[in-house]
């Protein structure tokens, strides 16, 4: 629930959820999210995530890539009052305040122990997620007129009887949905193409996004080493790696040989799933983009992708997320070589959240090279 309010995220019924997906669904398709109006906002933003990037020895690329996913996917849905956090300002306060806490605790207490919840909240209210700044900006965003016509907000606006609450709530959860989970994927993907022992990759990566002239018609969305690189990446460090449940219908199922009791909890989680059968993925711990251009075996490939879930409750989000990630892969690697900076000591090891896995330390300090002064120094 947000505010008291249910949405898409948390509508339970299969009738309520599929009334509220119909209502929004035509703004996340891969369609809209290919206009070039949309891209022209990511774009920008991959723009100034590299010049943010770029002004000094290193830049800590977590703290930015969660910034740029903020200011992404807030422009889809309140054009043009998405935020701009990556150029600083109170903005970039509230990356801090949503991606920078350990909630979780709180959230297992309230589950189980929720008179233990408030204790938690007072002893370590650092700790917890604060999500006020997030609501006053959606608010505010959302009671602004002249949206652009392919945001989120101006498609709930269509429908006055849902009460400006439950819109500024089905906004709220959009954007809350879409920065830990983009910005972490992101942030594990180019830490480890950033490692010698990828040197080769991020060069192919490199050298196919230079080919890219979209003044010639050329596609992102057609290259297919950077398709490659981004789906390894989601099967790594997808935008949600722990368990999603969901509810056995009333007459239940049969699973595997085993009947489930209708009302039952399972669950599946992307993490298994990508790792678990090594016939399907070769050397499923490694980060190997190639598998992805290989035809023999991508049924079954496909089959066991789960990065965004699967089913009618499908992560409504998941063309903007990889469209976010292409357009920021080319504004890094068409111009740049990146690699651990100096300063770096922080650890990227998985830190397991509710729903999502970022690293450890929330740091991930990188070095960027220029590609065009290498070869000019060659």
């Amino acid at each position: 629930m947000q505010h008291g309010h249910r949405n898409l995220f948390t509508a339970i019924d299969k009738k309520e959820h599929n009334v509220k997906k119909r209502r929004i669904a035509d703004r996340y398709t891969n369609t809209a999210v290919l206009q070039s109006n949309v891209q022209e906002q990511l774009r920008e933003r991959a723009e100034a995530f590299v010049n943010a990037c770029t002004r000094g020895t290193s830049a800590d690329i977590y703290f930015y890539l969660h910034c740029y996913a903020l200011d992404c996917v807030s422009a889809m849905a309140f054009h043009p009052y998405g935020t701009k956090s990556i150029d600083g300002g109170a903005e970039s306060e509230m990356v801090r305040r949503l991606s920078y806490h350990n909630s979780r605790p709180a959230l297992v207490l309230r589950h189980y122990f929720p008179f233990l919840k408030y204790l938690y909240g007072v002893v370590f209210r650092r700790n917890m997620k604060h999500s006020n700044m997030l609501f006053e900006y959606a608010w505010s965003s959302m009671n602004e007129a002249s949206h652009s016509d392919f945001t989120l907000a101006s498609r709930l606006l269509e429908h006055p009887e849902m009460g400006m609450p439950n819109m500024v709530a089905e906004c709220l959860d959009h954007i809350g949905a879409g920065i830990d989970t983009t910005g972490d994927t992101l942030c594990f993907l180019m830490w480890e193409l950033s490692q010698t022992r990828n040197d080769q990759k991020q060069k192919r990566l490199s050298e196919e996004l230079q080919t890219y002239h979209p003044e010639n018609g050329d596609k992102l969305e057609s290259l297919p080493y950077l398709g490659a690189v981004i789906e390894e990446s989601l099967r790594l460090w997808a935008p949600g790696t722990q368990s999603l449940p969901r509810y056995v219908p009333n007459d239940g199922r049969i699973i595997d040989g085993y009947h489930i009791p209708g009302g039952a909890i399972v669950s599946a989680q992307s993490f298994t799933l990508h790792r678990l059968d090594e016939t399907v993925f070769p050397n499923s711990w490694g980060f190997c983009p190639e598998r992805w251009l290989e035809e023999n075996g991508n049924t079954e490939r496909q089959r066991l992708m789960f990065a965004f879930g699967a089913g009618a409750r499908t992560c409504i989000g998941k063309f903007l997320a990889i469209s976010e990630m292409r357009q920021l892969l080319y504004a890094v690697y068409s111009k740049y070589r990146t690699s651990p900076a100096e300063d770096m000591h922080a650890s990227m090891e998985m830190d397991d959240q509710l729903l999502t896995t970022r690293p450890k330390d929330m740091i991930c300090k990188l070095k960027f090279t220029s590609l065009e002064l290498e070869s000019t120094e060659s």
